[in-house]
């Protein structure tokens, strides 16, 4: 049985629509774990209660979800992760229904998707989730295909048309796309090798700047993760974020040199 997609969206804030206010605190939520020291726990639930309670932006949790997960097993702390995994259930059940209108939102559909079907049912039974995981696999499918070698901004709807039937797990495709849901699909489709470098550019600068060991991990996770999804590279708080980074490394390099001119 293939399901379609399920209502229940949030607020769009002064966003176009509920996910991409989402996505924006998201973002924010990272430049707040990246540079703020004081009142960091207080804007953080803010955000958190903004995605979460007022856009509900099902994809936008789910990414946190996955955060989350890969944060408690990096802090090793496996017991608040059994919690949390409750907490999410119970949230999205009866106490959500209780607290917002939780009960028709999307959130509350994949949950009980999965209680019902199994976590596989979110991408495969789900149209907007199935069709969002077609553009990541066929982008990095074709990147692989022909070696790495650039397909150019145009050529992507014919691509995807000629090998969407490549795999079984697909079948949202009645369809015509006219841009890749996922930025370092698009990257690596349309770039080819030049992509790899935008790629490793931004790692690098993530590996390099921070020089906390478990802040650099949540973040560099944290970052990628989101840019697999339908984020345009040109979002204009990707390029805050690289150009923070960029500072933070130059800042760095600086004390660096300081520090060896007053050894000397």
């Amino acid at each position: 049985q293939r399901i379609g997609i399920a209502g229940g969206r949030g607020v769009s804030s002064f966003a176009v629509e509920p996910t991409y206010y989402g996505t924006v605190c998201y973002f924010l939520l990272l430049l707040v774990f990246m540079k703020l020291k004081t009142h960091r726990p207080f804007y953080s639930l803010l955000l958190l209660f903004q995605i979460v309670i007022l856009a509900k932006s099902s994809m936008i949790i789910l990414v946190l979800v996955v955060d989350a997960v890969f944060i408690l097993i990096v802090l090793k702390r496996f017991k608040l992760l059994v919690v949390a995994a409750l907490l999410l259930v119970l949230f999205a059940g009866p106490l959500g229904s209780f607290i917002v209108d939780y009960s028709n939102s999307r959130v509350s559909y994949f949950i009980n998707l999965v209680k019902n079907e199994g976590i596989n049912s979110i991408f495969f039974m789900d149209a907007s989730a199935n069709q969002r995981m077609s553009h990541i696999y066929y982008s990095l499918y074709g990147f692989a295909k022909d070696f790495g070698w650039p397909h150019g901004f145009s050529s992507w709807p014919e691509f995807y048309m000629e090998n969407v039937h490549v795999s079984r797990y697909f079948w949202y495709t009645n369809y015509f796309p006219t841009r890749i849901m996922s930025t370092y699909g698009a990257v690596l489709f349309e770039l080819g090798w030049f992509g790899v470098v935008i790629i490793g550019t931004i790692n690098y600068l993530l590996l390099t700047a921070i020089k906390e060991k478990q802040k650099r991990l949540v973040l560099c996770f944290a970052l990628n993760v989101i840019l697999l999804t339908a984020i345009p590279l040109a979002f204009p708080i990707n390029g805050f974020i690289i150009g923070l980074l960029l500072n933070e490394k130059e800042l760095a390099e600086n004390k660096k040199k300081e520090r060896v001119t007053l050894c000397k």
